[in-house]
């Protein structure tokens, strides 16, 4: 019955190997054009609107942080009620909880890696655990959730608005890639990038994030110092090194393999937002820190370099809307963290 049940394995992945490589896959070693020698140009335009204690709100662990058009934050509450909190007009006072807690069931959750809001102002949540995305209501209804195809675990997770479509980035490595777009029905209409070097093949180990530029979209990478630019159909624009990043070595367990599982593991963080005609993107570009300290501002079309917000306060997560910036941010003077609002002067 055990070799039985391995056969019965070892077909199936093969089976999902022949229906992924129908997709538009393609290798990749993931090289860029670096910039390592490009000094940082500092814009000194953010000014403090508030900055609000989350203790104060029984939050201590929260994050990915996103903001739609009409003003209203989201993010997931991953140390309290293990749940998406729904912030309208950025004021916590009228803070929402959406599902049902830790589980396996609709409207439940297992490791919610990601999250982004729509045109509509719907939410779109990237479950890496229970290998499923789900569409919430701004109200708090579960619309639909659907499985992603086997092996295939979403960490990240964004919107098209001009081709209504979902991309996502999976967390392990597949015959076909790394990258899967789903139209609204969760029917996948296209797989890429796949990678060739054995430490990229966990996106885990090089944390990245995606973005919608509302008909392609980009991808960034924190430890893998990347930002590249995408059509939808997949064909890769460009690809270019991060401005002042401290590239880091590779990782190499006790056998000489390169490894993401391994205790010195160098760990990185990284955010991207586009907002009017804007990339920004706030990487920590420190081995082993966990903050952002800039936030780089890109053209999307050819990657070309503009200048960098130095935050006031170390972060992890941001969110633009216009003239306002939302960051998640630490003050290490008395050790907690903050949400806080800045306008761009």
């Amino acid at each position: 019955m055990k070799y039985l049940n391995l056969k019965i394995l070892i077909f199936t992945f093969l089976i999902n190997s022949i229906i992924y490589a129908k997709q538009n896959a393609y290798i990749d070693n993931w090289e860029f054009e670096s910039r390592e020698n490009i000094n940082r140009v500092y814009e000194d335009s953010l000014k403090l609107i508030s900055s609000t204690l989350l203790e104060d709100y029984n939050l201590y662990e929260i994050g990915p942080l996103e903001i739609d058009s009409e003003g209203n934050l989201i993010f997931f509450d991953f140390s309290n009620t293990f749940r998406i909190a729904y912030v309208p007009d950025g004021d916590l006072d009228e803070m929402l909880f959406f599902g049902n807690g830790k589980g396996k069931g609709p409207s439940e959750f297992g490791k919610p890696f990601d999250l982004k809001f729509d045109d509509d102002g719907s939410i779109w949540l990237a479950d890496v655990e229970n290998y499923k995305i789900q569409k919430w209501s701004s109200k708090g209804d579960l619309i639909f959730e659907f499985k992603t195809p086997k092996y295939v675990r979403p960490s990240k997770i964004d919107y098209d608005e001009k081709t209504k479509e979902i991309i996502i980035l999976s967390e392990q490595y597949t015959p076909s890639g790394v990258l899967y777009v789903f139209d609204e029905n969760g029917d996948l209409k296209n797989a890429f990038q796949k990678p060739i070097e054995k430490e990229t093949r966990s996106v885990l180990y090089f944390e990245s994030e995606i973005v919608s530029t509302g008909s392609d979209f980009i991808l960034a990478g924190a430890v893998k110092p990347f930002l590249r630019y995408y059509s939808n159909d997949g064909n890769l624009i460009y690809s270019k090194g991060i401005v002042g990043f401290e590239n880091p070595e590779k990782i190499l367990s006790r056998e000489g393999r390169v490894t993401s599982r391994n205790k010195d593991l160098v760990r990185a963080v990284v955010d991207l937002q586009y907002s009017n005609g804007i990339v920004y993107a706030g990487i920590s570009n420190k081995k082993n820190e966990r903050w952002i300290r800039f936030l780089d501002k890109y053209k999307p079309n050819n990657g070309e370099y503009i200048a960098s917000l130095e935050l006031k306060l170390p972060a992890k997560y941001f969110a633009i809307s216009e003239n306002k910036l939302f960051v998640i941010e630490y003050n290490w003077n008395d050790e907690k963290t903050y949400l806080s609002e800045y306008l761009f002067e």
